[in-house]
């Protein structure tokens, strides 16, 4: 057939397309492994938090010491203050430059009785300034401030809210220490970002009361991630994917060039024929004989969208025989007639009896 005559002179098209499949998983491997292939390094760092406290009695004849130690139960009303001691402290596995900053707050909180969710007063205040420090250099930083909380300020003012609205409710006053910090290594790209809370929570309004931690001792150990390719230890994987990708190309145009050109020098029935068989290849079927029909039994259409229309109302598939090189048969058969396409043939030249052996037999 004219389209595979076509195809065999081009001798070099299978070659054209192994160096394509080729070169393109050339491209994909060394692509791949770039990608895959990172150093990473890892800066690990370690934050410690905890709070202790000592809670001081006003004058009595019961207790000998002052101050009593931590995780014991008082009685409310002997309580005079307490003595609280915050303590962070940030370490990084090597030297950083960091910036930091924190406060301590008190937060005064009243609810519902069993009931949490109902906040029905809320107050905080600033019990140390923010302090804060940049440009520092060093593997970490250490905080220890020591605050005196007057235990009576609170519990009075709960009192006397409790008192004038005739409510029965839980209140608490925490204690907190927010510490934020970023940090930077000049070998990492990714930067260290911390934000803690450190606090201790207070009952209120009680005849005794069991002074806890609001949450766990902060113990916190973690690390910042940085990946970076390294195009020394992986030139062979990049030389791979130019090279690859400069075949690639190159036989890709030259393809699309031989293409146009080809195309170029198409005659006008290969390209007549291309665009039926590219449109309409669901309805032809290839046949390597047409039926045996007198001339005076067929029916010569004069174009290829007459043969569809006599299609649509047949519902018979078109057969197609290509004869030689520059000449196509289409037909049609309905019983006893034919309806013919000749494509590259002149009316003249159709044989008396429809019978067209396949080309190979011709020749012999």
């Amino acid at each position: 057939m004219a389209e595979k005559s076509k195809k065999a002179k081009d001798r070099h098209f299978f070659v054209r397309m192994a160096l394509l499949v080729v070169s393109a998983a050339g491209f994909a491997y060394a692509g791949a492994c770039i990608l895959i292939n990172v150093d990473e390094k890892k800066l690990g760092y370690h934050e410690t938090g905890k709070v202790d406290y000592t809670v001081c009695l006003k004058p009595n004849d019961f207790f000998v010491d002052a101050c009593q130690p931590a995780s014991k139960q008082y009685v409310a009303s002997l309580i005079d203050h307490l003595q609280t001691r915050f303590a962070y402290d940030f370490r990084a596995d090597s030297d950083v430059q960091y910036d930091y900053r924190y406060r301590m707050f008190t937060r005064l909180v009243a609810t519902e009785v069993n009931n949490p969710e109902k906040v029905l007063y809320e107050n905080e205040e600033v019990i140390l300034p923010e302090k804060s420090a940049e440009g520092q250099t060093g593997q970490g930083v250490t905080i220890d401030e020591k605050v005196q909380l007057n235990y009576g300020k609170y519990n009075d003012l709960v009192m006397a809210f409790r008192t004038e609205y005739g409510l029965t409710l839980e209140a608490y006053v925490v204690v907190g220490l927010n510490v934020e910090l970023d940090a930077k290594h000049a070998d990492f790209r990714s930067a260290i970002h911390t934000s803690e809370q450190i606090a201790l929570k207070i009952p209120l309004s009680e005849r005794t009361i069991n002074v806890s931690m609001q949450s766990d001792e902060l113990n916190r150990v973690a690390h910042v991630t940085d990946k970076s390719r390294d195009f020394g230890k992986n030139w062979g994987f990049v030389a791979l994917a130019g090279g690859s990708g400069l075949v690639f190309l190159a036989v890709a145009a030259i393809s699309l060039t031989i293409w146009v050109q080809r195309y170029r020098h198409c005659s006008w029935y290969e390209k007549k024929l291309r665009a039926i068989l590219r449109e309409y290849n669901q309805l032809i079927v290839e046949v390597e004989n047409l039926p045996k029909l007198p001339k005076s039994q067929t029916i010569e259409v004069a174009s290829f969208e007459e043969l569809l229309d006599a299609h649509d109302t047949i519902l018979r598939p078109i057969l197609h025989l290509q004869t030689d090189e520059d000449n196509s048969l289409f037909v049609i058969e309905d019983g006893e007639m034919a309806y013919v396409y000749a494509l590259g043939v002149e009316t003249s030249r159709l044989p008396d009896k429809l019978t067209i052996q396949p080309p190979h037999e011709q020749k012999s």
